[in-house]
């Protein structure tokens, strides 16, 4: 027996109508799922930067000498940079338990040549075994 169109009404107005074109929950996380790759998208690029060029640095020591006692540390090292990008090294002399024991940022200018070589002598607080390139940066 089919329902009366009054029965049907009655029904409505008690419980409320039932909307027909409901979002499925596949269509909402689908929809999560695409704004999270959009965000991810535009933080990639905020963080590299849009059209940014990549400076690729790397450093290489290729000597050291203890003088002084161990109270100063020549570092001999290159640097491979590319052309036409100003750097800077910090250098440092560490001593026998791995300690600091002198630290110094050197700044270079722009050149045309992709790989310099440098000399640094650190004098240092305590007597020193080692020298090294603690980190280089594009300034």
């Amino acid at each position: 027996m089919p329902v009366q169109e009054s029965e049907a009404s009655e029904v409505q107005t008690r419980y409320g109508r039932v909307r027909k074109h409901r979002i499925s929950e596949g269509w909402l996380i689908g929809g999560f799922a695409a704004l999270a790759v959009i965000i991810f998208f535009v933080w990639a690029i905020a963080v590299n930067g849009i059209g940014s060029t990549s400076s690729t640095l790397g450093s290489n020591v290729t000597g050291t000498s203890i003088t002084h006692h161990g109270m100063s540390v020549t570092v001999r090292y290159t640097v491979s940079v590319t052309p036409g990008t100003a750097y800077s090294c910090a250098v440092e002399a560490d001593s026998e338990d791995h300690a600091i024991v002198g630290w110094k940022v050197v700044s270079f200018p722009a050149t045309s040549a992709q790989q310099t070589a440098h000399e640094q002598t650190i004098r240092t607080v305590q007597p020193a075994v080692a020298g090294l390139i603690s980190d280089c940066w594009v300034r």
